[in-house]
């Protein structure tokens, strides 16, 4: 029996291991669009993604860019914390949260919050197309 319980730990483990792997295969690749701030200002924006969790975003217009760090992931949702590394005083904001869905292969929605300036709404949105 114990030999037994170990066999399914073991399978309902690699089960686990496999489905948060492949949660986010789909965001790889090279992405682009245009982000709508909620004042109507736009600006352009490339995000890629390789495996390994290396997420790199620029913002081409507003001369700055930097990583999204992973903090959670559900089904077709991920929710990063964005860090700006180069430019980070121009006239983007630091440690903003975006959560990307997935739409369809080739499509996701972006939804941007600074927690510092409104707790609750999102101050930003977003779709990307891949390349």
């Amino acid at each position: 029996m114990k030999t037994l319980n170990s066999k399914l730990l073991l399978i309902v483990s690699i089960i686990m291991i496999s489905v948060s792997c492949s949660s986010t295969k789909w965001i790889e690749g090279s992405w682009t669009g245009v982000g709508k701030q909620i004042d109507n200002k736009t600006w352009e924006m490339e995000f890629t993604a390789k495996p390994q969790a290396d997420y790199k975003i620029n913002y081409p217009g507003l001369s700055c860019s930097g990583n999204w760090k992973v903090m959670s992931k559900k089904g077709n949702q991920i929710t990063f914390r964005e860090e700006i590394t180069i430019n980070e005083m121009s006239r983007c904001d630091q440690g903003g949260e975006i959560v990307a869905t997935k739409i369809n292969d080739n499509k996701m929605e972006l939804v941007f919050y600074l927690r510092s300036y409104d707790p609750v709404n999102p101050i930003a949105t977003a779709t990307l197309t891949k390349k």
